[in-house]
């Protein structure tokens, strides 16, 4: 009698199993949560950074016409 060989194998594009398939799109949602979160963490930094330099360069037309 032969022994039976082990499916051993693992893909995360094409799971093979119910919950590798949840596994990988828990991931997937979370890897688009991150990239909005960091998106808008970025503008707000961004714009923070042109409000300070546009105060900055009124104060100076303003004290230096």
């Amino acid at each position: 009698m032969e022994a039976i060989p082990a499916d051993y194998r693992i893909s995360f594009f094409k799971p093979t199993t119910d919950s590798a398939r949840r596994n990988r799109n828990m991931i997937i949602q979370l890897v688009i949560v991150w990239v909005v979160a960091s998106k808008n963490t970025l503008v707000h930094v961004v714009s923070g950074i042109f409000v300070r330099i546009s105060k900055q360069l009124k104060y100076y037309t303003i004290i230096n016409p």
